[in-house]
C-alpha cells in the first residue's frame, strides 16, 4: 500500500502536458463600442452571511474588430485575450461562477452574459466580477465598488445596485445617482475619468461605488468569520474539545483507597484507552490556532509544519502503544516514518526531487496508517474485550490511509480546477508541499472520530464496573452517556460551540436532576418497598394484581413497580434491552437524516481540503452514537426518572435534546436567518424514535405479567388468533418510516439553506507558493 500511495504522488506529480499562460494583456478601450448592464444585488434574507450576485451583460457590435474572437470560445488564445479584456485577467478565490460566460449571436451584435456570487465571510474584500466590497469589522460602512476591466474603459456602463432597506448610502457620482431607498441606479454613460481619454496603466478603474451600513447580524457575522477574531473563535472550539476529554478521563479516573485493588479490567482498559486523547486535542487545536495568528504567506510555516509533522508522529507511535498495537510494528513505522520526514527538511537550496516527493508521500502514509489502525485497535479492544491484533485490521487500515493521502491529492486538483479562469494559473503538482501540510489537516478532521473511543470508554466503564458491584446511583453514568452523545452531537453539528453547552446542561440539570426532586420517581414513593426488587418477584406481584384488579390509589401499583424497576432489574440490562429496542427505528430515522443532510449541505464546498470520507464516516458515527448512547442513558437512569410509564420517563431525555436546536432555531428565525428546517426535523424524529423505545421498554417489563388477567379486549384477541399480535409494534415502525420520510421532504422544501461558496482559511496552514496554491 505504501508503494501504491508512492506511485499515485509520483503520477500527480508528474507533468501531464504544457500549462496555459496568463492571457495576453489587450489594449485599453479594446471595446470601446460595447454597452455594458450590470445589476449586482446584496441579499441577506434567509442567508447565513451577506451574499453579492454580480449579474453583467455586455453587448458588442458585429463591426468592431477582435469580437470574432469571443465566438472562438476559451479554448484558443485570442478567446482568452478576448475574454479577459470583458470579464478581466483573474478570478478570486472565493468567487463562484457555476458555468461559463455565455456568448448569444444577435442582430448586428454579440451578446455575452455572465453570473457570479460570493459571500462575504472570512475575507476582508469579496469579490463578484467587477465588483468588491470591502469589509470593515471596526463600525465603519463598509465600501462597495464597481471597477472596469482594461477593456470596457470606454465603454458604456448601466449600473444598478440592489441592497436591503437602508444600507445604501455615498453614491458616487451621486449627479447621477438615481436612489428609491433600497437600490441606486446610473443610467448609461461612460465613467467619468475616461471620457476625456486620461487613463493609468492601473488594470482596473472605478466606475461607480457606494457605502453600505449593514444590520447588526451581518456586522456580528463578519467580526465572527474575521481573520483577526478567528484565533479566539478557534481557540474557544478546541477548548471545548478539550474539556470534553478532560471531563472524561475524569470520570474513568483510577479509584482510591480499597477499591483500587477490586477495579476490573475492563476500567483499567477504558482509562488507557482516553489517556492520550487530550494531547491529540492540544495538537491540533495548537497549530488551528498558530494558523490563525499567522500571516498566510508567513516564510515560517514550512518549518513549523515540519517540526508539528515530527511531533505528531512522536505523539502517534506512543498512543499506538498504549492502544494495544504490537510494539514492533510500531517501532517500524515510526522509522520509516522519521527517515521520510528528515529527507523532507525544509531546504530551497536543494530543490525539490523525485526523492522529497516519494519521502513525504511515505511520511503521510505512515503517520495515516497509524492514525487509521491505533483508532480502530482502540475500538476494537473497548467493544470486543480483546487485545489481540486481526490481520484484517492492517489490510483495513493500510487500505484506508491509502484512500486518504490519494483523496487529499484529488481534493487539491479539484479545488485548483474550481478556481482556474481561462486555464490559468497552472495546475499546482508539488506533492512534497502538499503533503507537508497534510498530517496537520489529517488531525483536525480526524479528531472527532477519534474521540469515539471515549464514548466506547465511559459505556464499558460503566456497563461493567462502576455500579453493578455496589450501592451508587447509575443516574450520573445515564447524564454523562446522554452528554457525549446527543447532546454533543448537536453541539458539533450546528456549530454553535460553548454557548450550545452551557444551554445543554441548563438543560439536563434543569429536566434531569431538579424534575426528579420535583416529581420523585416510583422506587422513590413511601409506600414502595425496594428492599426485593428482583424481576421474578416484581412479576408474580404484578401478575397479582392483574388478577385481584385493586381500586386504583395515589400510590404506586405493583405493575408501576415492575415497570420502574425495568425489563432486567438492573441498569446495565435496561440500558441493553433499550439499546436492542432503538435499533431499527434509529436505523430508519438516522439514515433519512444523514441522506438529508449529504443532500442539503455540499460535501465538498468549494476552495475547502476537507476529507470528504473523513467526513462522512465522521457523521455517521456520531449519528450513530446519538441513538445508541440516547437510548444507553434512557436505560440506565430508568428506574430514577419521573413517571409511571415509559413516554412520561422519556419526557426528560427529550426536552433536554430539544433545548439548543429549538433555541437556535428560533433565534435564527427571529434575526432573519436561514429557515432551515433540519433541526426540527431531527428533533422531531428523536421525541418520536424516543417515546417508541420508551413504551418498548414499558411493554417489556410487563412481558408475561398478563396471562392472569381479564384485560385483553376483543380487538387484542382477534389480533392474537390471526397471528398479528406483534401488530402494534410493527404499527410503529411504520410511522417512525413514514416521519422520517415527512421530515427529509420537510428539510428539502421548508427553507433554502445558505452556505458560505468559499470559506477561506480553514483549519491547518497555506500550502506555500500560494501563488500555485489550493485556496485555503
Amino acid at each position: 500500500m505504501t508503494a501504491v500511495a508512492v506511485i499515485g504522488a509520483g503520477w500527480f506529480a508528474a507533468p501531464h502536458g504544457p500549462d496555459e499562460g496568463r492571457p495576453s494583456a489587450c489594449d485599453p478601450g479594446t471595446f470601446r463600442e460595447a454597452e455594458v448592464d450590470l445589476r449586482v444585488q446584496v441579499a441577506v434574507a434567509g442567508l447565513d452571511y451577506p451574499r453579492i450576485t454580480s449579474d453583467v451583460r455586455i453587448t458588442v457590435p458585429r463591426a468592431v474588430p477582435g469580437v470574432e474572437n469571443l465566438l472562438a470560445g476559451t479554448e484558443s488564445e485570442s478567446g482568452r485575450t478576448a475574454f479577459a479584456c470583458l470579464l478581466g485577467p483573474d478570478r478570486s478565490p472565493s468567487e463562484v461562477r457555476n458555468s461559463p460566460p455565455a456568448v448569444v449571436i444577435g442582430e448586428g451584435v454579440v451578446v455575452i452574459t455572465h453570473r457570479s456570487t460570493t459571500d462575504v465571510v472570512h475575507q476582508s474584500t469579496a469579490w463578484a466580477d467587477f465588483t468588491s466590497v470591502q469589509v470593515d469589522t471596526t463600525g465603519r460602512p463598509w465600501r462597495l465598488a464597481v471597477d472596469s476591466p482594461i477593456g470596457l474603459r470606454f465603454a458604456a456602463w448601466e449600473v444598478t445596485l440592489i441592497a436591503p432597506d437602508r444600507w445604501l448610502s455615498a453614491p458616487r457620482p451621486w449627479r447621477s445617482a438615481e436612489s428609491d431607498g433600497t437600490q441606486l441606479q446610473w443610467p448609461r454613460s461612460v465613467p467619468t475619468a475616461s471620457r476625456d481619454g486620461a487613463l493609468t496603466t492601473s488594470l482596473e478603474y472605478r466606475v461607480v461605488s457606494a457605502e453600505l451600513r449593514p444590520d447588526a447580524r451581518s456586522t456580528t457575522t463578519a467580526r465572527a468569520t474575521d481573520r483577526m477574531h478567528k484565533p479566539f473563535t478557534w481557540g474557544v472550539y478546541w477548548l471545548s474539545a478539550l474539556i470534553f476529554c478532560l471531563v472524561v478521563r475524569w470520570h474513568v479516573r483510577a479509584p482510591r483507597g480499597p477499591a483500587a485493588s477490586f477495579e476490573s479490567v475492563s476500567a483499567r482498559r477504558a482509562r488507557r484507552a482516553v489517556r492520550p486523547l487530550p494531547y491529540l486535542v492540544v495538537i491540533a487545536g495548537t497549530q488551528a490556532v498558530i494558523d490563525a495568528v499567522l500571516p498566510t504567506n508567513a516564510p515560517a510555516w514550512p518549518v513549523i509544519a515540519w517540526i508539528a509533522d515530527a511531533i505528531l508522529l512522536v505523539l502517534l507511535a506512543s498512543t499506538a502503544l498504549l492502544w494495544w498495537l504490537p510494539r514492533t510494528a510500531v517501532a517500524a513505522l515510526a522509522v520509516t516514518g522519521a527517515a521520510a520526514l528528515a529527507l523532507t527538511v525544509p531546504d530551497q537550496s536543494n530543490g525539490r526531487t523525485w526523492l522529497t516527493d516519494a519521502a513525504a508521500a511515505t511520511a503521510a502514509f505512515t503517520i495515516s496508517l497509524l492514525l487509521v489502525v491505533g483508532v480502530g485497535k482502540a475500538l476494537f479492544v473497548l467493544l470486543r474485550s480483546r487485545t489481540d491484533t486481526p490481520r484484517w485490521l492492517w489490510w483495513v487500515g493500510a487500505t484506508a490511509a491509502t484512500v486518504l493521502i490519494l483523496e487529499e491529492l484529488l481534493l487539491t486538483l479539484c479545488n485548483q480546477e474550481r478556481r482556474q479562469w481561462l486555464d490559468y494559473p497552472p495546475l499546482f503538482r508539488d506533492t512534497s508541499q502538499i503533503y507537508r501540510y497534510y498530517p496537520l489537516d489529517l488531525l483536525d478532521e480526524a479528531a472527532w472520530p477519534a474521540l469515539l473511543i471515549t464514548c466506547a470508554a465511559v459505556w464499558r466503564y460503566w456497563a461493567e464496573h462502576w455500579f453493578e458491584h455496589g450501592h451508587r446511583s447509575p443516574l450520573r453514568a445515564a447524564i454523562v452517556l446522554f452528554a457525549i452523545g446527543p447532546i454533543w452531537w448537536d453541539v458539533q453539528l450546528w456549530g454553535i460551540w460553548w454557548w450550545a453547552w452551557l444551554l445543554g446542561f441548563a438543560a439536563i440539570a434543569v429536566f434531569w436532576l431538579l424534575w426528579p426532586k420535583l416529581w420523585p420517581p416510583v422506587l422513590a414513593h413511601p409506600a414502595v418497598d425496594t428492599d426485593d426488587l428482583r424481576p421474578e418477584h416484581l412479576r408474580h406481584q404484578a401478575r397479582q394484581w392483574y388478577a385481584d384488579r385493586p381500586p386504583r390509589g395515589p400510590a404506586p401499583s405493583a405493575v408501576h413497580v415492575l415497570i420502574a424497576a425495568g425489563p432486567g432489574g438492573t441498569p446495565t440490562s435496561t440500558a441493553r434491552t433499550a439499546i436492542r429496542l432503538v435499533a431499527l427505528p434509529a436505523f430508519i430515522a438516522g439514515t433519512g437524516l444523514t441522506i438529508t443532510k449529504w443532500i442539503t449541505y455540499p460535501l465538498v464546498p468549494v476552495g475547502r481540503q476537507h476529507s470528504v470520507i473523513l467526513s462522512l464516516v465522521d457523521t455517521i458515527a456520531w449519528e450513530a452514537a446519538k441513538w445508541l448512547l440516547a437510548a444507553a442513558a434512557l436505560g440506565m437512569a430508568w428506574r430514577h426518572l419521573p413517571g409511571r410509564r415509559g413516554p412520561t420517563k422519556a419526557l426528560p431525555l427529550i426536552l433536554a435534546y430539544t433545548a439548543a436546536p429549538v433555541t437556535l432555531f428560533l433565534l435564527t428565525r427571529a434575526y432573519g436567518g436561514v429557515p432551515d428546517w433540519i433541526p426540527l426535523a431531527d428533533v422531531g424524529l428523536f421525541v418520536l424514535v424516543m417515546v417508541f423505545v420508551a413504551l418498548r421498554v414499558d411493554l417489556t417489563a410487563l412481558d408475561g405479567t398478563h396471562e392472569a388477567a381479564h384485560r385483553s379486549g376483543r380487538l387484542h384477541r382477534i389480533l392474537t388468533a390471526l397471528g398479528l399480535d406483534a401488530l402494534p409494534r410493527w404499527f410503529i415502525e411504520a410511522v417512525t418510516l413514514v416521519a422520517t420520510l415527512l421530515a427529509i421532504w420537510t428539510a428539502l422544501t421548508g427553507g433554502d439553506a445558505s452556505f458560505p461558496t468559499a470559506p477561506a482559511d480553514t483549519v491547518g496552514p497555506p500550502i506555500a507558493n500560494p501563488a500555485h496554491a489550493p485556496h485555503r
